[in-house]
């Protein structure tokens, strides 16, 4: 007796199983991507914030000003100032910026998007500064 023949070919269960798994693999794959794009647009927020900082320290040396004194944001921000310009953050907001100089460890700008300051949304050994 000979043994039964095997048809040639893939049957539709499994070409069925194969598509499942690479739709699942996909689908891991796109949630992964926006969680980066995410982290990317966070890292820029943080990167912005601290030259905004920079910038206003620079500022503060330059005009030889006391921690709580009064700023005027044309006199810092503009064409050959201490902070050239002021980007949109990468998240959607914009930055709020305080009209003092802030004490040391104190956020000069905060964004939109998160509320009241970086550090209540950015892991606490985010540098700012």
């Amino acid at each position: 007796m000979n043994p039964p023949k095997h048809p040639k070919g893939v049957t539709l269960i499994e070409l069925t199983v194969v598509i499942s798994m690479v739709l699942t693999l996909l689908s891991g794959l796109f949630v992964g991507a926006s969680y980066y794009r995410d982290s990317a647009s966070q890292a820029a927020c943080i990167a912005q914030i601290s030259q905004i900082q920079k910038g206003i320290r620079s500022y503060q040396n330059l005009e030889s000003l006391n921690y709580g004194d009064a700023i005027i944001e044309a006199d810092v921000i503009g064409s050959n100032k201490a902070i050239g310009a002021i980007h949109e953050c990468p998240l959607g907001g914009n930055y709020i910026l305080l009209n003092v100089i802030p004490n040391p460890g104190t956020p000069f700008a905060r964004c939109e998007t998160y509320g009241s300051s970086p550090q209540e949304h950015f892991p606490a050994n985010t540098s700012l500064y």
